[in-house]
């Protein structure tokens, strides 16, 4: 995840992920994106849980 960030900040190309992380028997999807706006870079995060079990359950 850090090599993404890092990426973003030395090329300016805007990185966009997902990832997920377990706590216990519970998995949590998160969607970050880097963006970077003059000499920082703004890094968001949405929690995609929810979404990510509406798909497996369709599967």
């Amino acid at each position: 995840m850090l090599t993404k960030f890092i990426e973003a900040a030395e090329t300016g190309i805007t990185a966009k992920f997902e990832t997920s992380y377990e706590i216990g028997d519970i998995k949590y999807w998160f969607c970050f994106t880097a963006v970077k706006q003059h000499e920082i870079l703004v890094v968001t995060t949405d929690d995609i849980t929810e979404s990510k079990r509406s798909e497996r359950a369709l599967s």
